[in-house]
């Protein structure tokens, strides 16, 4: 056996993606590179010199069997290996390969995976989008992607994936599913065969949902699609979703036209499979990001949820807040203890992709890439449980390339073969994928070890080196530099144990004196068959909080709406507040009655007068009841926000509540003191980006910041500076600093770390002291943003000057500003 130094072989393993489909080639028949433990490990070659030698080596640089290539035209068969992660290499020759746990050893029967509604361990597969014939080459299987993608979940034993579906390919006419809805339901029933549970997500809405400009305007629609696809895939789906991070860019109408939309959804999916469970569209941003998730849960859409569902790429260590963070915004909203599923969880931590593919426009992970993404996936795993989580879907399996083909997702490569985070997933599944996560161990600095319950009754121990993943807060890119080997001392109880390193190769271990010596690399590895072992740290508890039952003087069947006159009222502060043009405002009031009976009654208005709406009203069964009414304020002094609220009172039962918050601006009893600040000028550069251009845009009437960062690792902030030109600008007696702002990156989310306003002020040691002000980060649409400057601990006269910007994700960003002004109370 040859031991290669350090991780050296790693990296040059990798460098197969490269050369797949280069001569001369090495194609493993084992579909995407995967063989099952026990078959034959048999290699098609291409141009393959004979005679001439080739080694094959594990991860770790060491050589497990080597021999020479057959004569010409025929295959290369190698004796059997253990289950682990491999590299077949020769002069100018790289194939990665890897053996796995068969079906059978992740408890399949007659091919089909043992039911698992416990688990917490998913795969987000998307693959009736990402796995679409042609998007990436598939040299197995007569190029059918989907099979391929179907297999390789099946084998790696993973029990629920996360797949997607377009509503407007689906069912694009009211009457009849669509032609494309075929290959999502073939998808499904394939892997139902398999025994993997599904949990679904749709947006764009169809045509005949009268959708403006992607969610549905129309309520029974709604209803219906959802009603329509619970019924069509019935067992197949655990869950359905409604829409796709609406917070963000997926959904461009006001929160509570998506609150009227989901609840109708909800009750269609329950009207169509009363098992299936319900979750919101996975909130982007996290519940104090924006104002965006409060007011949604405003609208008690709770009332109609079986999880709580949010994605996140941020970094490990972080985690705990972000939990923490959800179930604090759940208590301020009476669901504490409602399940948090996590149907998007994934690294940014590798960087960018830089290797050049046969794709052109795409770049892939270079072998250190990769194997920070084998790294992490376990960590995050376990990270996202110990906090709390109840179902976690990693995102994404498919091969999907993003930020201008910069940013590799998957975990198949464009040449149809899997990464080795793959290895990763079979081995965590094949011993986790039953387990109940007892607690962490108290362990020396740098190590960190988990316990897992079996249902036979033996524990399994997790256990791992500490590096960046771990560690770093700051979103910046970590490296893959060493292994990071640490050895230590473990109390275990006597005998004899199996175990397994991240690729799923396995050992044994004897403890003869209660303590063990163990070394441990930054890849997790497992130690099994431990019995009476107990946690010193135990884990945040999963939700348990069941379905919401509705009171006897409830009625969820019936849905509130408005449709608001675009003369009248704009939308801002990241679609969460109406914005009234003059003194009232013109909108249609919907009541949408979801239920086959009629219903009498009123509508209960609180934080303005509808002038125009009826006392009495009839709702016809499966329709609605509208009427035009003017919006007249009350109790709005134009610049903090009134809640209209509106309650449904029907047949003596209530509804869930409509909360609009509206701004009625000609109230408003300020003075306006506009800022000399649109100019290109009269701003300072203050930013890590290595490039910037500041100039005035005469298409906005604004001034246009342009920044780039080219090196990946820096990390990204930018907040130019005004100084103000005091004593004309002074902020004394100022309320309020006004802005117009917006935003472009080359990130699709178009997301921040956070975005501040920065009010600086001379402290007593004669240097500048900073209140750093959050604020709703810019969209892509001109918003305006307001900071309060009167507070407890501002006084606004000793401001001299202010900085305002973001941290942005990308790395390319547009950001103009304009029309600063103070508000001064008359």
């Amino acid at each position: 056996m040859k031991n290669l130094p350090s991780l050296a072989l790693t990296f040059l393993s990798l460098l197969s993606c490269l050369t797949l489909f280069s001569a001369p080639t090495i194609l493993p028949e084992g579909p995407g590179g995967v063989f099952l433990e026990g078959n034959e490990l048999k290699f098609a070659l291409t141009d393959c010199p004979a005679g001439e030698r080739y080694q094959v080596v594990d991860w770790q640089g060491n050589t497990v069997t080597e021999g020479e290539f057959p004569e010409a035209g025929k295959a290369l068969t190698l004796p059997e290996l253990e289950r682990g992660y491999y590299l077949l290499t020769a002069e100018g020759i790289r194939r990665d390969f890897c053996v796995v746990a068969t079906p059978e050893a992740h408890g399949a029967v007659d091919g089909k995976l043992l039911a698992r509604p416990n688990t917490m361990l998913g795969i987000d597969t998307a693959q009736s989008w990402l796995a679409n014939k042609g998007l990436w080459d598939c040299p197995w299987y007569d190029g059918d992607s989907y099979r391929l993608v179907n297999d390789l979940v099946y084998w790696c034993g993973i029990p629920q994936i996360r797949e997607r579906l377009s509503w407007h390919d689906a069912m694009r006419k009211k009457e009849t599913v669509g032609p494309d809805f075929q290959r999502y339901f073939d998808n499904a029933q394939t892997l139902r065969s398999h025994g993997i549970k599904i949990s679904g997500m749709y947006h764009d809405a169809a045509d005949w949902a009268k959708r403006n400009p992607k969610l549905p305007r129309d309520m029974v629609a709604a209803y219906t699609f959802a009603k329509i696809m619970a019924e069509q895939f019935g067992d197949c789906m655990a869950d359905w979703e409604f829409w796709n991070e609406e917070d963000i860019g997926f959904a461009s109408e006001p929160v509570w036209d998506y609150a009227a939309a989901m609840k109708a959804s909800a009750l269609g999916f329950k009207a169509g499979n009363k098992e299936v469970l319900v979750g919101n569209g996975a909130i982007a941003l996290g519940p104090y990001a924006t104002p965006y998730p409060n007011k949604l849960f405003d609208n008690e859409i709770g009332k109609y949820l079986d999880f709580y569902n949010y994605h996140t790429y941020d970094d490990i260590s972080t985690y705990g807040n972000i939990y923490d963070g959800i179930r604090k915004f759940l208590s301020r909203h009476n669901l504490f203890g409602l399940p948090i599923w996590c149907t998007e969880s994934g690294m940014r931590q590798e960087g960018e992709a830089k290797v050049p593919t046969n794709h052109p426009q795409y770049k892939a992970h270079s072998p250190e890439q990769e194997m920070l993404q084998a790294e992490f996936y376990p960590k995050s795993q376990i990270a996202h449980w110990f906090n709390g989580c109840t179902k976690n879907f990693w995102f994404v399996f498919c091969p999907l390339n993003e930020a201008q083909g910069v940013k590799d997702w998957g975990l198949m490569r464009r040449d149809g073969s899997v990464k080795p985070g793959y290895c990763a997933i079979s081995t965590m599944t094949l011993y986790l994928a039953d387990a109940t996560l007892q607690g962490r161990l108290n362990t020396p600095k740098g190590i960190q070890a988990y316990l897992f319950d079996l249902p036979d009754g033996t524990q399994t121990l997790c256990y791992w080196s500490e590096s960046g993943l771990d560690t770093k807060a700051d979103g910046k890119p970590v490296e893959l530099t060493a292994p990071l080997k640490r050895d230590f001392q473990m109390k275990l109880p006597k005998g004899a144990y199996k175990t397994a390193d991240w690729a799923g190769t396995r050992g044994e271990l004897v403890v003869d004196r209660s303590m063990a010596e163990l070394t441990a690399t930054r890849y997790p590895s497992y130690i099994t068959g431990l019995k009476g072992m107990i946690a010193e740290i135990l884990p945040i508890p999963q939700g348990a909080r069941q379905a919401y039952d509705p009171a006897e003087d409830e009625d969820l069947s019936v849905i509130l709406r408005v449709e608001l006159n675009s003369e009248d009222f704009r939308i801002e502060n990241v679609k969460t507040n109406a914005v009234m043009n003059g003194k009232t405002g013109r909108l249609t009031v919907e009541i949408w009655n979801l239920e086959d009976k009629p219903k009498t009654g009123n509508l209960l208005v609180d934080g303005a007068i509808l002038q125009g709406l009826p006392e009495t009203i009839s709702l016809p069964p499966m329709g609605k009841a509208e009427f035009p009414v003017t919006l007249i304020p009350a109790g709005n002094n134009g610049i903090a926000p009134t809640d209209l609220i509106l309650t449904g009172c029907f047949d003596e039962k209530y509804s869930t509540r409509l909360m609009m918050p509206y701004i009625c601006e000609t109230l408003a009893q300020w003075r306006e003191f506009p800022l000399n600040s649109n100019r290109p000028e009269a701003w300072t550069g203050n930013t890590s980006a290595d490039i910037q251009t500041v100039a005035w845009d005469d298409a906005e009437q604004a001034v246009r910041f342009d920044v780039r960062w080219t090196n990946e690792m820096v990390d990204r902030w930018f907040y130019p500076f005004y100084v103000l030109d005091l004593p004309k600008e002074s902020m004394a007696d100022a309320v309020y600093l006004q802005f117009e702002v917006k935003m472009a990156q080359d990130k699709i989310e178009n997301d921040v770390s956070c975005a501040y306003v920065m009010l600086q002020e001379k402290s007593n040691q004669e240097h500048l002291f900073s209140h750093n002000l959050e604020y709703p980060a810019p969209i892509q649409n001109w918003e305006t943003r307001r900071i309060r400057l009167q507070t407890e601990n501002i006084n606004p006269e000793k401001i001299l000057q202010f900085k305002v910007g973001c941290n942005p994700r990308g790395r390319q960003m547009t950001y103009w500003i304009r029309n600063i002004k103070l508000l001064k109370a008359e």
